[in-house]
Parts: C-alpha cells; sequence; structure tokens
C-alpha cells in the first residue's frame, strides 16, 4: 500500500472521530436498541427523548406521560389492549379532565383483571370527585 492510501484512510478516520461529538450520540448506543436507548433516557429524567426513541407502545405511552404529554399518552394507550394500558389510559384522561372516559377506561381494566385494587381506587375516586361536582351544582342552583 502506498503512503498517500494510508494517509487517505487516516484522514478520513480522524474526519470521522472529530464529527462524532457533533452528532452528541454517545458510541455505547450504538450497541442499544430503541428501547434500551428509551430506557436509559428514561432512567436519566428525560422522558419526551426516551418516547421518541421507544418502539414497544406500551413504554411509549409510559414515557409521554411522564412528560406530562398526556393527549400523546393517551393516542399511544388506545392502541393497546391490556390491563395495564387501560390503567394507564385512564390515568392519562384523568389528568386531561376527561373523567367519564377514564372511568370506562378504569372499568376495561377491572373487566380483565378485577383484581387490580388501583383501578379500582381510581374509578371510585373519580365517581365520587363526579359526585360531588354534580351535588355541589345542584345546590349552587
Amino acid at each position: 500500500m502506498s503512503r498517500q492510501v494510508i494517509k487517505l484512510g487516516l484522514a478520513l478516520i480522524g474526519c470521522c472521530i472529530i464529527t462524532m461529538p457533533l452528532y452528541a450520540y454517545p458510541l455505547k448506543n450504538l450497541w442499544l436498541t430503541p428501547d434500551q436507548q428509551g430506557k436509559v433516557l428514561l432512567d436519566q429524567r428525560k422522558p419526551l427523548l426516551a418516547a421518541e426513541r421507544f418502539q414497544n407502545l406500551m413504554w411509549k405511552g409510559v414515557a409521554y406521560y411522564r412528560a406530562k404529554q398526556y393527549q400523546k399518552a393517551v393516542d399511544v394507550f388506545k392502541q393497546l389492549d391490556s390491563p395495564l394500558a387501560f390503567y394507564n389510559l385512564g390515568n392519562a384522561l384523568s389528568h386531561l379532565g376527561e373523567y367519564q372516559q377514564a372511568i370506562w377506561a378504569y372499568n376495561q381494566t377491572l373487566k380483565k383483571n378485577p383484581n387490580f385494587a388501583d383501578a379500582k381506587f381510581n374509578r371510585d375516586l373519580l365517581e365520587k370527585l363526579i359526585k360531588n361536582q354534580t351535588s355541589k351544582q345542584s345546590s349552587s342552583s
């Protein structure tokens, strides 16, 4: 091999090494799946970045929820059909003030898993909240 080819090769490697920091993408991420990258970002308390990485819809929804992007979380959780997905859907809907829809989601959770205590607690809490709001409106009229 000529010296010219070796110099060209070293120059190309040098360019790659110099430009890597510009991407701000740690080298270790090259060996992680998008879901693993999302989990790392979630652990680093960067939920919005994590949501963009996750391919797993449950984790994507959880990341949006933790980023307080409740409508995006709702949109993701609606694509799933499991007790946990309906429970998370109910939680996100609650944050949006969509209490009747949240109660429906908690009921779906309980249909699939009658022993899901947190879903029952949240549903009952929302039902009491709605009842109290209704009785306050009735008494003030």
